[in-house]
């Protein structure tokens, strides 16, 4: 589920904020892993990661990392640059929630986003920022009127 506050149907601005919550599973990370060829033996190898300090599984960082670029897809910002930092693992059945809030605005109308993401107890596991480009002048117009109307067309 996500909430928002700021959307494609009008300028982005510092504040805007929105919350995402998931709980990953084995299955998505089986999928992502499939997806993005990231065989690494922390994700798909349960013999390898009883020798490490996981103990289990992880769940891929990215897989993680990519619900900040659900929220920046939702408000359609292009995205120009993304830096992140994982800080904890996450493992199937965790439940992570990522906040992300626009942290400023240029003239240019390029978007800073700071976002973090915590588990369900309160460890954050991820954070970092994005860069990006949201609609602006026709394209938002666009938008507005396919949020009007119930789709993107």
């Amino acid at each position: 589920m996500i909430q928002t506050r700021g959307n494609v149907t009008s300028k982005l601005k510092p504040g805007d904020r929105a919350l995402l919550t998931r709980t990953f599973t084995e299955t998505d990370s089986q999928l992502f892993v499939g997806l993005s060829g990231d065989m690494n033996p922390h994700h798909t190898d349960a013999a390898f990661c009883a020798l490490t300090k996981f103990a289990r599984p992880i769940v891929p960082g990215f897989l993680v990392a990519s619900m900040a670029t659900h929220i920046g897809g939702q408000w359609a910002v292009l995205a120009a640059r993304f830096h992140m930092d994982f800080t904890a693992p996450v493992f199937a059945g965790d439940t992570i929630t990522c906040e992300a809030v626009v942290a400023e605005v240029s003239d240019r109308y390029k978007v800073r986003v700071d976002f973090e993401c915590a588990n369900q107890q309160g460890t954050v596991v991820v954070k970092g920022y994005f860069t990006g480009y949201p609609p602006d002048g026709e394209r938002l117009e666009h938008l507005s009127r396919g949020v009007a109307r119930g789709n993107g067309s």
